[in-house]
């Protein structure tokens, strides 16, 4: 069990979430896409310097960090677009449908997001629930060990941490496209019109 000794932690660097809220939506959603994405690269350098750190639990959070990241990026495009969410419900951790939605107002970023490996493997396939009666999206694979009711996943990809690594990269690069565009188009136009 690893200890962490709090004692010398400094008050005055606590995060306050009174002041997150102050931020842009958009904003905040760039703000959880990247430390998603910190995560994910954190936990695949471990597994790119330690041979013992390769399991699939490290994956699968890898794998799911990398999804909430892509998924955050996406939100924050377009509530900056439409100024409110423009995913329902249902759709809302669907990349595909969110990505589609993306497309419209930024379509060179989504053509970069489109072309993760990440985001080729989760568009490419719909995870077979353990039942097999109904697909879910990879994303929610990889957030639990077993489906709800036991069962494994089926059709899961290995994790190939190097590959991985220069992915999440690449997302930043993407997030940093965006925030241009979101930047530029703040100072000429609408903050909702990209």
């Amino acid at each position: 069990m690893i200890e962490i000794d709090l004692g010398n932690l400094d008050p005055a660097s606590n995060v306050a979430p009174d002041e997150f809220s102050k931020l842009p939506i958009p904003q905040r959603f760039m703000l959880f896409a990247e430390a998603h994405r910190q995560s994910a690269l954190d936990v695949c350098k471990r597994a790119l310097e330690h041979l013992g750190e390769r399991t699939w639990p490290n994956c699968a959070v890898v794998r799911f960090h990398q999804a909430h990241s892509i998924e955050c990026v996406l939100k924050a495009g377009l509530w900056f677009a439409f100024g409110k969410p423009s995913w329902d419900r249902k759709d809302g951790h669907d990349l595909e449908v969110l990505l589609a939605q993306f497309e419209e107002h930024f379509a060179l970023v989504a053509e970069r997001i489109r072309g993760l490996g990440y985001m080729r493997l989760s568009l490419k396939h719909r995870y077979a629930t353990p039942s097999g009666d109904r697909l879910s999206d990879a994303s929610i694979a990889h957030r639990y060990p077993v489906g709800g009711s036991g069962g494994e996943w089926q059709t899961m990809e290995p994790f190939e941490p190097e590959c991985t690594f220069e992915e999440l990269f690449e997302l930043g690069e993407v997030m940093g496209e965006l925030e241009e565009l979101m930047a530029k188009a703040t100072t000429t136009e609408s903050p909702h019109a990209p």
